[in-house]
């Protein structure tokens, strides 16, 4: 896949689930208030041919062993979380989320379908994060959580 060739795919997904599609040298941050997930990241990898999206969903406890065990389940075999996988960064220790299709398998229908996808679940995964947190503490500040879940197809909300 080429630079453009991406960035057709990734134009094709903006329509397709009504978001302003704007890459800005071959990367986006899309912007979702409405999901919950403050920032999707989505790029393409030239050199590894790979499309890549990434998403902070927020800060575990770090005593909290059996909420990280619930995220490794959730990612064992990807069951739980439809192709991406959950990994800690080790810059500021953020629960992220994050995925990688080959760019050969990629058109506008699959990224869309993808970052449809990857959106829900990151939404369920922050949602779980700050009830958790909400059980601790009645009134946690969670900026940008819906109270309800969204649908994959349904991200008119994003905004580049």
């Amino acid at each position: 896949m080429s630079q453009q060739q991406f960035e057709l795919a990734f134009e094709e997904a903006a329509k397709e689930l009504a978001f302003d599609g704007k890459l800005d040298n071959g990367s986006a941050r899309i912007v979702s208030s409405v999901l919950g997930v403050p920032h999707v990241n989505v790029m393409y990898l030239g050199e590894e041919d790979l499309v890549v999206f990434f998403a902070k969903i927020g800060h575990v406890p770090e005593e909290d062993l059996a909420l990280y065990r619930e995220f490794l389940e959730d990612a064992f075999m990807l069951r739980g979380t439809r192709g991406a996988t959950f990994a800690v960064d080790p810059a500021d220790g953020a629960l992220t989320l994050q995925r990688e299709i080959p760019a050969d398998r990629v058109d506008g229908k699959t990224l869309a379908t993808a970052l449809g996808d990857f959106a829900e679940v990151g939404f369920k995964a922050r949602r779980r994060l700050y009830r958790k947190a909400e059980a601790e503490d009645p009134s946690p500040e969670v900026p940008g959580l819906p109270q309800e879940e969204p649908s994959g197809a349904d991200l008119g909300a994003f905004r580049v």
